[in-house]
């Protein structure tokens, strides 16, 4: 029997605390998490190890590819020597960053870029302050908007970005540690291409190649995007710190603004940030939550992200079945299906629109894609066609890169030899996964000779023929 595949947007969950439980990791991933995200910002290398292992463990139990997101540090500065839960700031009170035993933050250096009159934001903009004297290494600072100063949140300049290289002394350690582990990698405060290139360079010199997803939290980035999307392999509508630099009033046009820009380029998007809030403390997301989740898939999101619902949230698990509810629900909406008139630029890109075409016109049963690096099912994918798309292919690292992508199922495929061994495999593997089943009709695209990366040049329309394999069968 063939397996329904109703949801096509992909889901990413932060590791975290709540996920630390025995058996809720797994929970997790089979409620639905595509790509689980680890945060920099809050994780030991240590920790970091723990999690890509018990990841790896669960994908073998699972046979399902999952992919793994390091989130970066990038060019940030962290409160520190703040007690648990934090210290209340009121509207005109006067506070000292830097003194002994008191708050501090984790860049020495920072006062020589600080001037009196200069407005920090900490966290998400939960309280902003004035700089009145700067006196290293003490800031002196008075508060103009009231909010709690926790362990650990940002500090931000309200104006610009500190002048930091884009990844941490930490990203760095992280990355060599993780290896070819980190499928993607989330840089964090993009200011513009250049930053990716840097990071890119970087990443070439210890022969590592994840996926670089740019995050769209600053205003000189969204100024830039066109320039971003030309580097980026994805990108990431990070909507806390977006709301912190530009206004929260701006957030709504400038997350449709991202999207589309991206989406006209087939490059893949993460919408994140605070999509069921509520769901740290409470069990159901509100509706205008519910509403938001699907407004940000029917503008064109490939993925949707939750961060604190599932690294600290009371019901994490629960959070990722509700997602997957609203995603699975607005992915059945096919009149609200985004698609954006891409305009073919290659062999490979215009036989990829042929083939989503086709699957419309004719109504097959699903898009077989086998593939050596991902190309294939990653051009179909930027078509949104109608029925699902299996992305086969020997190499695990390539599946794993495929978990992002909308509508793409990931599937483990035998090596082929040849053009006619590569279809055989795919077809068996499509099969015994339940993509497809006897009698169903078929489209698969291709690159001829198998093993080209990137030569998409076939398609052919099939139907399954017995005898084949059952469903599930090793």
């Amino acid at each position: 029997m063939k397996v329904a595949t109703t949801r096509r947007t992909k889901i990413v969950v932060t590791l975290g605390p709540a996920l630390q439980e025995a058996g809720r990791l797994r929970e997790a991933l089979e409620a639905g998490a595509d790509v689980v995200r680890i945060n920099l910002s809050h994780t030991t290398l240590d920790e970091l190890g723990a999690w890509l292992q018990r990841v790896d463990g669960l994908e073998a139990e699972l046979q399902r590819p999952v992919g793994v997101m390091l989130d970066t540090k990038g060019p940030e500065v962290r409160l520190t020597g703040v007690p648990s839960p934090g210290i209340a700031l009121k509207a005109g009170a006067s506070f000292a960053v830097g003194e002994p035993g008191g708050p501090a933050v984790d860049w020495p250096e920072w006062t020589q870029w600080l001037s009196v009159g200069m407005a920090l934001e900490f966290g998400d903009g939960e309280a902003v302050a004035e700089v009145v004297s700067v006196d290293p290494p003490t800031v002196r600072l008075q508060v103009i908007q009231g909010g709690q100063l926790a362990p650990g949140k940002k500090v931000s300049p309200r104006a610009g970005t500190w002048p930091l290289p884009p990844l941490s002394p930490f990203d760095r350690a992280a990355l060599e540690a993780a290896g070819a582990r980190a499928d993607f990698l989330a840089v964090s405060f993009v200011r513009g291409p250049e930053d990716l290139r840097q990071v890119r360079q970087w990443l070439a010199t210890r022969g590592l190649s994840p996926q670089l997803v740019a995050k769209m939290e600053t205003r000189r980035a969204v100024e830039r995007l066109d320039a971003i999307l030309d580097e980026a392999d994805a990108v990431m509508v990070a909507r806390g710190d977006l709301g912190v630099e530009c206004s929260p009033v701006e957030v709504p046009e400038l997350q449709k603004q991202i999207i589309f820009a991206a989406s006209e380029r087939g490059v893949p998007v993460v919408t994140a940030t605070q999509m069921l809030e509520s769901m740290v403390e409470h069990p159901v997301p509100t509706r205008a939550e519910a509403t938001d989740v699907a407004n940000a898939i029917w503008d064109g999101s490939d993925a949707v992200m939750l961060s604190e619902e599932t690294a600290v949230g009371r019901y994490p698990v629960e959070a990722i079945r509700t997602l997957a509810e609203l995603a699975a629900r607005a992915d059945q909406a096919a009149q609200y299906r985004h698609r954006i008139p891409l305009k073919p630029q290659s062999v490979a890109e215009a036989v990829a629109w042929a083939a989503c075409a086709i699957a419309d016109t004719l109504g097959v049963d699903a898009i077989l894609t086998p593939t050596e690096s991902g190309a294939t099912a990653r051009s179909v994918s930027r078509y949104r066609p109608a029925p699902p798309v299996a992305g086969l292919s020997p190499h695990r690292h390539v599946l794993r890169r495929l978990t992002l992508w909308w509508g793409i199922t990931p599937i483990p495929m035998e090596p082929a030899q040849s053009s006619d061994d590569m279809m055989n495999a795919a077809v068996t593997a499509a099969v015994r996964r339940g993509m497809v089943a006897e009698g169903d009709r078929y489209i698969l695209t291709a690159g001829v000779p198998f093993g080209t990366p990137g030569s998409t040049n076939l398609l052919r329309i099939e139907s399954v023929s017995a005898p084949m394999p059952t469903p599930g069968a090793p």
